[in-house]
């Protein structure tokens, strides 16, 4: 009915790999006979990608960000997630990258407890959006999520002037305008970049002549870093440079 009469495009799966992946398997074969679908699996369980599933869940990426966030870990943290990513995920599959979802916040923590500020959730908002994957904005982070929502009660959100409206608003521009951001089998992979700064990421993702270099500064202090052609660039902090635009 869901994909007949409403004509739907795919479907997210609660706690997925709790049931059988077979399951999963007959049931996208059933639904493809009807029409292509994209399948979200809540899960990170890599067999799911096999068959039934296009996406799952990037959780160890989010808990490499809040670390960075509460100054736990650097850039290495996410040299180390890109190759424990490259080691176990097929090249094809989407990875749903984030900084809070609904489990998340109202089991562990706002963006505000984890993040703190406005700078630091909005530096690993970009990470979040630029790096390999598919980003998910949790409802409610578009006015800076700065409290834990009821999981089973109702809960109405309380949306304020949408601060970060126009700042998501240009991140998914640079998604749908730069094929070197495409995801799954239409992506690329990224270069770490040499930024001359510890605290300092730098990456390139590239596809044909499309190039972004982005770099993003993963702490509170100000930073000179330096892209790859050795053009010096001054980062605020929790500041980040993509192809020239600053912020």
């Amino acid at each position: 009915w869901w994909l007949r009469e409403a004509d739907i495009d795919g479907f997210r799966c609660d706690v997925a790999s709790l049931v059988p992946t077979p399951f999963w398997e007959q049931t996208r074969t059933a639904l493809e006979r009807i029409k292509p679908v994209f399948m979200l699996a809540e899960s990170d369980a890599v067999d799911l990608h096999a068959t039934a599933f296009d996406m799952t869940y990037d959780w160890d990426l989010l808990k490499q960000l809040r670390a960075i966030a509460q100054g736990q870990a650097g850039a290495g943290a996410l040299h180390a997630w890109w190759q424990r990513r490259q080691e176990t995920y097929p090249p094809d599959a989407y990875r749903m990258t984030f900084t809070a979802n609904h489990d998340s916040n109202s089991w562990h923590g706002s963006c505000a407890e984890f993040y703190g500020g406005v700078d630091c959730f909005k530096a690993m908002a970009v990470l979040a959006a630029l790096l390999p994957g598919m980003p998910l904005i949790y409802g409610g982070q578009e006015s800076f999520l700065d409290r834990r929502l009821a999981f089973f009660e109702r809960d109405p959100m309380r949306w304020g002037d949408l601060a970060l409206a126009d700042f998501y608003g240009e991140l998914l521009s640079l998604k749908r305008k730069h094929p070197a951001l495409a995801n799954g089998q239409m992506g690329r992979t990224l270069t770490w970049l040499d930024t001359g700064v510890p605290a300092v990421l730098g990456f390139a993702r590239q596809r044909g002549r499309d190039r972004l270099e982005v770099l993003v500064n993963l702490g509170p202090q100000a930073q000179q870093a330096q892209l790859a052609g050795g053009t010096a660039v001054h980062l605020a902090g929790w500041g980040w440079h993509i192809q020239g635009a600053q912020r």
